[in-house]
């Protein structure tokens, strides 16, 4: 099973909001901008990259129940390929 190209997208997104906001929570972002100087802004991005991050990863969440409502094992392909 593997991640779409627009999970891997919203995945970079949520990783470069999440960077920020630990230097932010860390009191590192003052340097960067007066704004980033302040704890709310932190909070903003921690909270903006871990919705990015679930978001990213429900595709395979929702593929996984579903396949395990059907009676099929979780993560093996069906011989989607061609080889069988």
């Amino acid at each position: 099973m593997r991640l779409h190209i627009g999970s891997i997208i919203v995945l970079i997104c949520g990783l470069t909001a999440l960077i920020p906001g630990l230097m932010v929570l860390f009191g590192f972002g003052g340097w960067v901008h007066d704004l980033l100087d302040q704890p709310i802004g932190a909070i903003a991005l921690l909270v903006i990259g871990g919705s990015c991050m679930l978001a990213a990863f429900f595709p395979l969440l929702a593929t996984y129940l579903t396949r395990r409502e059907q009676g099929k094992p979780p993560f093996e392909d069906d011989g989607e390929d061609g080889s069988g």
